[in-house]
């Protein structure tokens, strides 16, 4: 099982009637680790209750931690410069949020200023409705990667892996085409 973050290197061997043959590949399964966002205080009114994006719609509780993988179980499939609408709804809208997405498009691991695909600012709103462009083939790597969601109180830097004061951050498959 490749659990542990890095680039490994296989060898396989084929027996038969004509004899043996090996080969070696090297780098050639690559295992990303993504960062565990830090949250100090998951609150209710600045949560995620929902988010949809073209086959994925889940309906979620609070983190207990703040942070939910959705990784394992829920993935949807993007394509190349196609525009995908997206949704991120809260319960309640009695404090100010702010709602960021990013996709990993290099698959590196890492969530970057250019891959911030949705957002908003100082919202009352229940809900984020905003447009998901997928780049083309020549500025992304195909393959499975990850979307991230996260909202947080106005007034915080709200980044990838946190921390932050009041919020919560979830993360979703994408399969990058």
């Amino acid at each position: 099982q490749f659990d542990q973050a890095a680039r490994y290197t296989i060898k396989y061997t084929a027996t038969n009637d004509n004899g043996t043959s090996s080969r070696t590949i090297t780098d050639y399964i690559s295992v990303i680790e993504y960062c565990t966002p830090a949250v100090n205080i998951p609150l209710q009114s600045v949560s995620i209750s929902r988010v949809k994006i073209n086959t994925i719609e889940n309906i979620s509780g609070v983190g207990k931690n703040g942070y939910q993988d959705f990784s394992a179980s829920l993935s949807t499939d993007l394509y190349a410069g196609v525009t995908y609408p997206i949704e991120v709804e809260r319960d309640e809208t009695f404090d100010k949020a702010d709602r960021k997405v990013w996709v990993d498009f290099n698959r590196d691991g890492v969530f970057s200023a250019n891959e911030l695909v949705a957002s908003d600012a100082g919202s009352n709103a229940k809900v984020l409705m905003d447009n998901v462009k997928v780049p083309d083939h020549k500025k992304f790597v195909e393959g499975p990667s990850r979307m991230r969601v996260a909202v947080g109180l106005t007034g915080n830097p709200l980044t990838p892996c946190g921390p932050v004061n009041v919020g919560e951050y979830e993360d979703y498959a994408i399969m990058l085409k």
